[in-house]
């Protein structure tokens, strides 16, 4: 492709400057203004803002979420459970990672239409998080012929890179921050490479390597594109992602995407969810107008793209059509279209809670807020709106307290307290509203639920608010026995046995929390004895 030459001549040049300098500087295609990269600063490493993410309960089999059944073309609808797997690398549960990680992609080799499977496994660590990396590279050290450490490791490189990059067109971004990104982009692309050749098969990381073609000497998109349909001729995804890169603003053309998809259409009929390929290019003239501010021109667009058929891609970019705080009401079905389709799509998310925080349906915010922290745990934006929701949910919960509507108070606290974990006060008044609504769980539900963390923390609750430690100690001692590397039930028996006045048995639960890896009990430990 033109653009792809122009990009290494470039290289090339800036290559032969740098040995005569000792200093080398790359340059890059602007997406729609061909100027020169900036010398601007580095953006700094994202971290971790806000109050502690509350973590993802783990069951012992390969999690789902979403509906059972399948869509309008024969995709199953569950998909992978993205914030569970981010939560297994956090705690270190490196074996259980790759059974479930083999066990998505076993099923996709049996049966093409779970493609999304792989792929959001490897989604749950496309995370800008720098304090995964080194987990990522003790799992790689340990599990040097597993596939999937590397293919993990490649796409949190691969999210890292896109960090660096930034959002800012090539006028506003730095060379640094270009020769980063290209640095990175080839660090993740030798994982992925390294994951394809213990698993030829694994055509989620075909697809991540088509998405940074642009970073790859001597390969071009289609190349990348036709070694991973080898492996899998009716794929989807790999399609989707071949088109993004040859959009006008990549370098590529609207005559370009339609001749592909004309290319393709024998296969339709072997695979139905082809045929929205022909999408693509509406979906990209609706954002193209919408960003030009031209509203009427992009709904028709957006209508044209989803004429064939539902995509997230065409229903989020829908949803930003109505981008006015009056019209909060009408983004949200979309936005609900799209989550089913893909029930962990990070922008999706984001976008529905503030739709429903707009909308006052503050319990089905607070759900959305906590998952998109679970998935995206450097977003500040989502940060700076934990405070907000957390003491909204505190002043609505009180209001339901007051007129006698426990059950619902309960359910406000119960959300408020999983956005702010350590907000104490909140745990109080969970407690308080079941012990006054008589809404203390049973026996017989936890035992319907016996992976359920945050059913038995409610009992735990309201157990505390009548004194009875004891009971509360027993419970988690059952919980414990059938999730011995939980690290939450160990710190929450801790607080029950400390109460009891078992001071010397709670700092020993403590500090196997902090061993397992949960860094607030690690904080707690030397806090307790400090006690004794």
């Amino acid at each position: 492709m033109e653009h792809k030459i122009n990009r290494w001549v470039a290289v090339l040049l800036y290559f032969c400057l740098s040995v005569l300098t000792g200093v080398m500087v790359l340059g890059c295609d602007d997406f729609f203004f061909d100027k020169q990269a900036s010398s601007g600063p580095m953006p700094p490493e994202p971290l971790q803002r806000g109050p502690r993410i509350a973590a993802k309960s783990i069951p012992l089999e390969p999690a789902f979420v979403g509906e059972e059944g399948v869509g309008a073309h024969g995709y199953p609808l569950r998909q992978p459970d993205e914030a569970a797997l981010l939560n297994l690398l956090r705690l270190k549960r490196f074996d259980r990672l790759e059974q479930w990680m083999e066990y998505y992609q076993a099923e996709f080799e049996k049966d093409f239409r779970k493609e999304d499977w792989p792929d959001a496994m490897l989604s749950a660590f496309f995370v800008a998080d720098p304090a995964i990396a080194p987990l990522l590279d003790q799992w790689v050290k340990r599990s040097p012929d597993h596939f999937a450490p590397f293919a993990a490791r490649g796409n949190h490189r691969f999210k890292m890179a896109q960090h660096v990059r930034g959002g800012k067109f090539a006028k506003d971004t730095s060379q640094a921050q270009f020769r980063t990104m290209d640095v990175r982009h080839q660090a993740a692309a030798k994982d992925f490479q390294r994951a394809i050749a213990l698993r030829p098969k694994l055509v989620a990381a075909h697809r991540r390597l088509v998405q940074m073609a642009e970073s790859l000497p001597n390969k071009t998109e289609r190349q990348l594109l036709d070694a991973g349909l080898a492996h899998c001729p009716l794929c989807f995804h790999l399609r989707v992602h071949y088109l993004r890169n040859i959009t006008p603003r990549w370098g590529g053309s609207y005559k370009q995407m339609d001749a592909y998809v004309q290319e393709i259409q024998p296969l339709v009929k072997d695979n139905p969810k082809l045929a929205i390929l022909a999408g693509f290019t509406h979906w990209d003239r609706c954002r193209t107008l919408r960003e030009a501010k031209e509203p009427e021109q992009a709904a028709k667009a957006c209508d044209a793209a989803l004429a064939f058929g539902d995509h997230p891609h065409f229903l989020i970019e829908k949803a930003k059509l109505f981008d006015s705080k009056k019209q909060a009401a009408e983004r949200l079905p979309w936005l609900d279209r799209a989550l089913r389709l893909d029930p962990q799509e990070r922008g999706a998310l984001q976008k529905r809670f503030y739709a429903r925080a707009k909308t006052k349906n503050y319990t089905g915010a607070a759900l959305d807020l906590i998952l998109a922290r679970q998935l995206s745990p450097t977003n500040e934006i989502l940060a700076d709106n934990v405070k907000w929701l957390r003491d909204t949910l505190r002043f609505e919960g009180d209001q339901l307290y007051k007129a006698g509507q426990h059950k619902r108070a309960l359910r406000l606290f119960s959300l408020g307290s999983q956005l702010d974990p350590d907000d104490n006060d909140l745990r109080y008044r969970a407690g308080w509203a079941q012990k006054q609504g008589g809404l203390i769980t049973s026996e017989a539900e936890l035992a319907a639920k016996p992976d359920d963390f945050e059913l038995r923390l409610q009992r735990d609750n309201a157990l505390a608010a009548k004194h009875k430690f004891g009971e509360v100690v027993k419970m988690w001692d059952t919980y414990i026995e059938g999730h011995p590397d939980d690290p939450r039930a160990y710190r929450e028996r801790a607080g029950a046995k400390w109460q009891q006045g078992q001071r010397k048995e709670g700092v020993v639960d403590m500090q196997r929390a902090c061993e397992l890896g949960l860094n607030k009990a690690c904080q707690d430990v030397p806090k307790m004895k400090r006690r004794m």
